[in-house]
């Protein structure tokens, strides 16, 4: 019954952490936290289960307070540190930019859910558009472009741009 509890919680992506206990030696319980129905503990979302997640998801995950922005953010930025290196695509990190983004509960449809934008047409106020080459680097644009206000409003956390080749 317990197992067929879990296996159904995960079934609802409700994410929740199974804690084994050993009761009295010869019994074995599980418990779980999970802030849906239950406010003991909130679970931690894995990195297993954030890839298995799509952006309508994650929002869903937000909203429901089973897991927050910020911890969206730090799988999307573990990540990134993980797999840029060899992949280079990231060109453009916006870690502070995405944290201060989140001293403000997110709003919108896609509220904390983190987001990359491409390097080229997609101006982020402060941040240089390249377009992929260095020559560009020297254009600051002095607000969003409409498609980064757009996602901003969307509640998206930009955290990066990411790379293109030049021209």
């Amino acid at each position: 019954l317990v197992a067929h509890a879990v296996a159904e919680r995960l079934r609802l992506g409700l994410f929740c952490q199974a804690v084994k206990e050993d009761a009295s030696a010869k019994f074995e319980t599980i418990h779980l936290r999970t802030t849906i129905g239950a406010p003991i503990s909130r679970a931690t979302m894995k990195f297993s289960e954030y890839i298995r997640c799509d952006a309508t998801a994650l929002s869903e995950h937000v909203a429901s307070g089973a897991v927050s922005p910020e911890e969206l953010l730090k799988c999307a930025l573990e990540q990134s540190v993980r797999a840029n290196p060899k992949t280079n695509a990231i060109c453009t990190s916006m870690e502070s930019q995405a944290r201060k983004q989140l001293t403000e509960p997110p709003k919108g449809p896609f509220a904390g859910v983190p987001f990359l934008i491409k390097d080229a047409v997609q101006d982020y106020a402060g941040l240089p558009t390249s377009y992929g080459s260095k020559s560009m680097l020297r254009l600051t644009p002095q607000q969003h472009s409409a498609v980064v206000q757009r996602y901003l409003n969307a509640g998206l956390i930009i955290f990066g741009k990411t790379n293109l080749p030049e021209f």
